[in-house]
């Protein structure tokens, strides 16, 4: 996919919307003027077409559900944002990990070790760098 980019997507989208979305959305408009009915109504003339309305009218309304949770989302982060300390912005918090790592303490985690190192009577936690995870990750799947 990243070869052909987004062409791979882009010219069947446009050929659907030049072939299938204009010619529905002007017999639309032309039905509704000419036989003073609604978008709903304008598919009843022809009963083959009836659910073309309803299919309209329900993929607007999912449409309009989903458009709303991420603007509440957009919401909720704007105003959480506006407080003095971001509670996302350190591991501080009561919803945090033990294998949360901030931004800022992450230089005590780089170690540089030159030539040939051996470890002798090696006693601690060591936790993979698979498993540390950011206070914004965390804040997004525990408090949301």
């Amino acid at each position: 996919m990243e070869k052909v980019g987004a062409g791979a997507f882009l010219v069947p989208y446009l050929i659907t919307i030049l072939f299938a979305g204009v010619p529905m959305f002007f017999l639309e408009l032309a039905l509704g003027q000419y036989l003073r009915i609604g978008g709903l109504g304008v598919w009843k003339v022809t009963p083959f077409f009836k659910g073309v309305g309803y299919a309209a009218v329900i993929n607007a309304a999912w449409l309009n559900i989903y458009y709303i949770v991420i603007l509440a989302w957009c919401l909720f982060y704007f105003l959480v944002s506006l407080s003095k300390v971001l509670p996302w912005g350190s591991c501080d918090n009561l919803w945090n990990t033990e294998t949360c790592v901030s931004a800022y303490s992450r230089q005590n985690l780089t170690s540089y070790v030159e030539g040939n190192t051996t470890f002798y009577n090696l006693n601690g936690t060591i936790y993979a760098a698979a498993n540390l995870t950011d206070p914004v990750k965390e804040y997004w799947e525990y408090v949301n």
